[in-house]
């Protein structure tokens, strides 16, 4: 009689493993998506920048404001999505790229 219970208990451990394993496995692929797809996303937004970015150094819209502002937010969006893909990723964290902006060229010269 007490064989049998161990012999259950056995089946329905090996069983719940099995699962757990899978279910685990299928966590994983998830986050892998995920973390692809921000990466995607990322370089999306980083070439968004560096196009905005030569609309920007065009002779016909140098020294906008609006695309001043729009640049600088591009950048902290760009930014906080690195932030968050690093979280999801299995890779290893990525240092944000640094982009040069018109003050930065300005204390340059």
């Amino acid at each position: 009689m007490m064989i049998w219970v161990v012999t259950i208990l056995l089946v329905l451990s090996v069983i719940i493993n099995v699962i757990v394993v899978w279910y685990i496995q299928q966590l994983l692929k998830n986050f892998y998506v995920i973390s692809d797809r921000f990466e995607a996303f990322y370089q999306m937004t980083t070439e968004y920048a560096d196009h905005l970015d030569n609309v920007h150094g065009l002779e016909m819209f140098y020294g906008d404001e609006t695309l001043v502002s729009l640049m600088e937010h591009t950048k902290f969006v760009a930014e906080n999505t690195r932030a968050i893909e690093d979280f999801y990723s299995f890779l290893g964290a990525w240092e944000p790229e640094e982009y040069e902006t018109e003050e930065d060229t300005e204390e340059e010269d």
